[in-house]
């Protein structure tokens, strides 16, 4: 695996701790601007992704959670550790990813998808959330929680990094696919959908009813304002304080979800 300084990537989350320089506060603020452009005027032709939303089509029964020995006692581990909000969340995440990613024809394996999806929030649930010493992102937290897991159950090292790598750059306002991988991209993409809304307009309607009707959302925004507004709090250099700054919050609550 190639090794990347990016912000967000592995050896930067290792090396930094997920602390922003003032550097990385410019470039993510740069990165941020045009995500939220293409979020607020969907309908310029240059800013679409993919092809025209108005033709989705319905593809969800493409879409199954692996079921793998290890899937299952990962799956148990965060049920575990995890609120319904930051369960549901995770596997949503997996569905929107999966669905945007059949519609785009790019190819992964599944499993490591769904891993990196379960494992993106850990940091997040009150077993984890500032307990790492040094950390000064959930990221840093829910990957080496994840990383740990896959240890004990003897999954190849190249598998965690990717996991690893995926969960640190999701919170990078643009995770490019050719540069970081698949895996990365539709973490990013899966998570976004589902916080914020972005390319939600891609999914076929019934697709996303069935997700949200298997997988409730029920005080989602609110629950994830207070844990982030936590975070930011805890770590005043991080994405998250950042990206507080600069309305992610109010983002959340615009959303195109009823909660």
């Amino acid at each position: 695996m190639m090794t990347s300084t990016r912000m967000g990537s592995m050896h930067w989350t290792l090396r930094r701790k997920g602390r922003m320089t003032f550097k990385d506060q410019i470039t993510y603020v740069r990165s941020s601007a045009l995500v939220q452009l293409k979020a607020r005027l969907p309908h310029l032709p240059f800013l679409t992704e993919g092809p025209s939303t108005k033709h989705s089509a319905e593809l969800l029964e493409q879409v199954k959670i692996p079921s793998s020995p290890l899937i299952q006692e990962a799956q148990a581990y965060v049920r575990d550790l995890a609120t319904d909000t930051i369960f549901y969340h995770s596997i949503r995440a997996y569905f929107w990813g999966s669905l945007l990613r059949l519609k785009s024809h790019h190819s992964m394996d599944e499993e490591t998808f769904y891993l990196s999806c379960l494992f993106h929030d850990l940091g997040l649930t009150s077993s984890l959330h500032g307990k790492l010493e040094g950390a000064e992102c959930f990221t840093l937290e829910s990957a080496q929680a994840g990383q740990q897991f896959l240890q004990q159950h003897d999954v190849a090292e190249e598998t965690q990094d990717t996991i690893f790598g995926a969960i640190t750059l999701h919170l990078n306002p643009i995770v490019d696919g050719k540069e970081n991988g698949w895996i990365a991209h539709y973490l990013n993409a899966g998570t976004a959908c589902d916080v914020i809304g972005a390319r939600y307009g891609e999914i076929h309607k019934s697709d996303r009813q069935t997700v949200l009707q298997r997988y409730p959302r029920g005080t989602f925004k609110s629950d994830l304002i207070r844990i982030f507004e936590q975070e930011a709090a805890m770590r005043p250099c991080s994405r998250i304080a950042l990206m507080n700054r600069f309305g992610f919050l109010k983002m959340i609550q615009c959303a195109p979800f009823s909660s």
